[in-house]
């Protein structure tokens, strides 16, 4: 399982890299405009700095730094400085995403075309109390510090702090909805400079590359994801009412098969779950008793609930088709969504 969540460091390290940055200063804005500027800034500020994340993965914490190098919103360079992942290098750029593992020597390589962007700021803030903690510095620079807090429970879900000159994202910290650490990401130092040398961005030449085409990332209508699966996709009911469908979409099977599967994307503006639906192969990956090695069997629902990165994955059958509801949601959401497509 800890194999697993190591693949989560990746997406944490780039959080602070991938926070759209805000065109003017966030001085004297109240913390609403703040949200603002970081959801719908301009993000063209280019720099090059040193992060540090730390993860809670199954019952320990996991601190890993990584150089991150950023020449525009959708163009990041994360280089892995230590721990198990020390050498690797994950790059975004725009249209592709390549991971490059010098123990392998290896390029893996797919493309990832730019989606609609599905941050809702209204649905955010319906579910979410926006508050100032006022200013802190970090990596030297002058910060605003704002929390989320969970309009239903009181309790803080995110706390960010936002660089008074620049409105770019320096730190961030997550909680899960008992207010219990989750995931941090914060940057040691930054230099704001022109735009980087373009070719760190570029796969390392001489070594092995492979490529993989991934399925359609702009969402489908239901009719039209049926029939490229094969099979009627079941919309689950036992979904919170502060939750809002975000799209469906073909997407793989998050058990590492490599077979498609439907996945339904769910946000109330911070937190999100996917619900996959996928015809089991004969792949071992996808076996409900190979699965259930690193989970437990609830016992009232007969589902299957393994650790899954920073979030929770609970297994179930429909039929024929394999369920898993995958997110960072408590473990009873997630149970009661998974039996109510039965």
């Amino acid at each position: 399982m800890v194999k697993r969540g190591w693949l989560v460091l990746i997406p944490v390290a780039l959080a602070v890299a991938m926070i759209p940055l805000g065109i003017s200063p966030s001085r004297r804005l109240v913390p609403h405009q703040i949200l603002e500027r970081i959801y719908f800034g301009g993000g063209d500020q280019p720099y090059v700095g040193v992060c540090e994340t730390e993860t809670q993965l199954v019952g320990e914490k996991v601190r890993v730094r990584a150089r991150v190098t950023r020449a525009r919103p959708k163009q990041v360079r994360v280089e892995y400085l230590d721990g198990p992942v020390t050498g690797l290098i994950v790059v975004q750029d725009g249209s592709r995403h390549w991971r490059y593992d010098p123990r392998l020597s290896a390029v893996h390589a797919w493309e990832h075309p730019e989606s609609e962007d599905q941050r809702d700021l209204e649905l955010l803030t319906e579910n979410y109390l926006v508050k100032d903690e006022g200013k802190e510095t970090v990596a030297g620079r002058s910060a605003r510090v704002l929390s989320l807090m969970c309009r239903r429970t009181g309790k803080v879900a995110k706390r960010i702090w936002v660089d008074e000159s620049t409105s770019v994202t320096l730190a961030s910290e997550d909680f899960d909805c008992h207010g219990h650490f989750r995931s941090s990401s914060r940057l040691l130092e930054a230099r704001f400079s022109p735009v980087p040398d373009t070719s760190v961005f570029l796969p390392p030449s001489g070594v092995t590359t492979s490529f993989a085409e991934e399925p359609a990332s702009e969402p489908m209508e239901r009719p039209a994801l049926e029939r490229r699966l094969g099979f009627a996709v079941k919309m689950p009911t036992g979904v919170s009412k502060r939750f809002r469908l975000r799209g469906l979409y073909l997407s793989r099977c998050p058990y590492g098969c490599g077979m498609v599967s439907a996945q339904m994307r769910y946000s109330d503006g911070l937190r999100s779950f996917s619900v996959f639906e996928t015809v089991p192969c004969d792949c071992a990956c996808v076996s409900r008793k190979v699965c259930a090695q690193d989970a437990d069997l609830d016992e009232q629902t007969s589902c299957f609930v393994a650790e899954y990165g920073t979030g929770t994955m609970v297994s179930d059958t429909m039929g024929d088709v394999l369920v898993a509801v995958v997110g960072e949601l408590p473990r009873e959401d997630l149970l009661k969504i998974a039996t109510s497509l039965r």
